[in-house]
């Protein structure tokens, strides 16, 4: 295997182990909560379903933390004309075949520009057309066929609950600052995700919630390490 192959292979099972944090924590059950409430609805089937925004900016801030830099939100559209087997919840969105619904879905994704890399923790909730199984996307760009250029959203308005939900999953203080991110090789701030917080000066206090938070970036800082060491990249 390829150095370049095993780098892909440590991002793939990073994604694969902040999935399983995410839902073995019951953080994707509680936010699945908090919206079935707020829109009256039941619980989707898939843990990831609407929670893209939240789920990758996660994913960005463990990544970061962990050394494997370089990742990017970006809010585009992912085209869902011809997929199969789609969840019932996102038909319900795009409309049926034979109708005039838009077939273009907003959603968010990471990108790594130096690597040409896209990443999705959250491809699950559109059917098997868009991830290679496990619920993670992660493709050259180019490969990527189905996301798509789209309008950007400001996902932050003062309405949203993301910063909220970010602040939970990341075990942040109130009003906590991007240097409360947990630091293990955090080289990025991710300021743009914590641009809502006000500094507050709390303590960051790791509760149990917090030390499992801690051993994933450590296991993922891990698996940084041989990759790197094969491509004879410098550490931090």
């Amino acid at each position: 295997m390829s150095p370049e192959a095993d780098l892909i292979e440590a991002i793939h099972e990073a994604a694969l182990r902040i999935r399983a944090h995410l839902r073995d924590t019951g953080k994707w059950a509680r936010a699945q909560e908090v919206q079935s409430s707020f829109h009256g609805e039941a619980a989707p089937r898939i843990p990831s379903m609407h929670l893209c925004r939240e789920t990758n900016l996660f994913a960005r801030a463990v990544l970061e933390a962990a050394g494997f830099s370089g990742w990017s939100l970006v809010d585009k559209t992912v085209d869902l004309e011809g997929a199969r087997r789609v969840p019932k919840e996102i038909v319900a969105l795009i409309g049926p075949p034979e109708t005039q619904a838009p077939r273009a879905v907003p959603h968010s994704w990471l990108v790594n520009e130096d690597a040409g890399l896209a990443l999705d923790l959250s491809a699950d909730q559109f059917g098997p057309d868009l991830h290679a199984g496990q619920g993670v996307l992660l493709a050259p760009v180019a490969e990527a066929s189905r996301l798509h250029d789209g309008a950007p959203g400001d996902w932050f308005a003062e309405d949203s609950s993301i910063p909220e939900t970010l602040q939970d999953w990341l075990n942040l203080p109130d009003h906590a600052t991007p240097s409360d991110l947990p630091q293990i090789w955090r080289t990025d701030p991710v300021a743009q995700m914590l641009r809502a917080f006000t500094p507050a000066g709390e303590t960051l206090i790791y509760d149990e919630m917090g030390e499992e938070l801690r051993a994933l970036i450590e296991g993922i800082a891990e698996l940084r390490t041989a990759p790197e060491e094969n491509m004879g990249l410098d550490g931090p």
